[in-house]
């Protein structure tokens, strides 16, 4: 086998199956939609390997790079501090997804 075929066989095999592909669309879509329904949300957008169609077969995560709108941050016209911004969002989607 030359380094070419091996090469090109070694892509084959470390590329995402169409169903993980399918099932990280939907679960990134759910993601999204909780993240409007609760938060007024300006932009979603996926980044990162799966972005890129470079992610590898059962290893790279999926990324989404949310971007809202500076009031779900602000109390009494005062800007909240990143930790507890953070810890809204994600107390909101452990809350949905356990």
């Amino acid at each position: 086998m030359t380094l070419s075929e091996s090469f090109s066989l070694l892509l084959t095999r470390i590329q995402p199956l169409p169903a993980e592909t399918e099932a990280a669309e939907q679960h990134l879509g759910t993601i999204k939609t909780r993240l409007q329904t609760v938060f007024d949300l300006v932009d979603c957008k996926r980044t990162g390997s799966y972005a890129r169609s470079t992610s590898i077969r059962d290893f790279s995560d999926t990324d989404l790079f949310p971007v809202f709108r500076k009031n779900n941050f602000t109390r009494a016209d005062t800007l909240i501090n990143s930790d507890t911004a953070l810890g809204n969002i994600r107390q909101d989607l452990v809350d949905r997804y356990p």
